[in-house]
This record gives C-alpha cells, structure tokens and sequence, in this order.
C-alpha cells in the first residue's frame, strides 16, 4: 500500500509542510514561553506558505500537474483511441494495460 496514493505534483511538498510544521509546532510547544518558540513557529509555517504558493502558481501555470497520476494515464489513453475518424490505434492487450498499469508482468510500484 502506498503511503500517499493520490499522486500529483503537491503530494512531496504537501508531506514536507506536515511534518515540518508537526515538529516545529511540537518544540515549539515545549520551549515556550521565548523567542525561540515564534522563530519555530515561523519555520515551520514557511513550508505551509510555499505549499499555498505551489498550489496558486500551478492552477494558474499547468493545472493538468494538480490532477492524479492515475487521471492523467487515463486521459491519455482516451487520447489515443479516440480519433477523429473514429478508428482505434490501441486495441486488445495494449488497452488493458493503459487502463490497468499494475497487470504488466514486473511492473514495480
């Protein structure tokens, strides 16, 4: 089972701002009350902050990046097959594998 199994270009950071502002938040916590608990604070809210911006930055750049791997795999195949004509290129085998990546013999996830 994968850790995050939704996976789009804010997963990593996402997971870097968690557990930075956790941990930042929790020493926090424990050396207040000094000014060393507002400069955890702060660090730890940076991360957050560059998150927020990610998320901005590619809804307006590239929204495709802030959809699932698994959507843009299938958006893809249905590029593939779907021709203007209305012939298939992908037929048989090559389709099932598009729609389901995890059938391919060795396939390492």
């Amino acid at each position: 089972m994968d850790a995050f199994p939704k996976k789009s270009i804010l997963t990593p950071i996402g997971a870097l701002a968690v557990a930075v502002l956790s941990v930042t938040v929790t020493a926090a916590v424990y050396v207040r009350p000094s000014p060393l608990s507002w400069l955890l604070l702060i660090i730890g809210v940076v991360p957050l902050g560059v998150a927020l911006w990610a998320y901005i930055y590619f809804a307006i750049r590239d929204p495709d990046r802030l959809q699932t791997e698994d959507f843009r795999i299938q958006r893809q195949y249905v590029a593939l097959i779907g021709t203007p004509d209305g012939q298939h290129i992908i037929t048989g085998e090559g389709a099932r594998l598009i729609d389901n990546p995890r059938d391919r013999a060795g396939a390492v996830e």
